[in-house]
């Protein structure tokens, strides 16, 4: 019965391509559907781009896709497995890399064409991500010295 309804759900998705919920959310239900296969097939860098158009966090796209990553292994489809973790360095590249570096370009554009919102969220995430950055160093400066304390605890207790 559930996979009936999930079935529905895709054939809404199908039937309503041009509609954000269903470019959003085609991957999760095909992957629950009874033809999980296509949810490997949709996977690519037209879905993605088009997620991105129309400002999807990156963090969905990024989960989407390793969602479907796991789901090939399970499906034992190695073919469709390199093709998705290409595709997935290529997004996070873009993600990490393109949309860090150029967000404050990208902001003054979003500004340009009237999407106010959207240009906030891409200065947010450029100051969120070097806040990220810095936080993490911190961390590794403190892991390295807790570790470099445990060791000198540990000689200590040894002499």
């Amino acid at each position: 019965y559930i996979e009936n309804c999930i079935d529905s759900i895709v054939e809404f998705c199908e039937n309503n391509k041009d509609k954000e919920y269903s470019l959003e959310n085609i991957l999760y239900h095909y992957s629950l559907s009874s033809t999980p296969e296509k949810a490997l097939i949709y996977c690519n860098q037209g879905w993605a781009d088009n997620l991105a158009t129309l400002h999807i966090e990156p963090d969905i796209i990024l989960f989407d896709i390793k969602s479907i990553i796991e789901l090939s292994i399970r499906l034992e489809n190695t073919t469709e497995l390199i093709r998705l973790l290409l595709l997935l360095q290529r997004i996070e590249f873009r993600y990490d890399y393109v949309l860090y570096e150029y967000a404050q370009n990208i902001a003054l554009a979003l500004i340009a064409n009237g999407q106010c919102n959207y240009s906030m969220k891409m200065k947010l995430m450029k100051r969120l991500i070097s806040f990220l950055k810095l936080l993490i160093q911190g961390l590794e400066k403190l892991w390295k010295m807790a570790l470099g304390q445990i060791k000198e605890y540990h000689l200590r207790t040894l002499l």
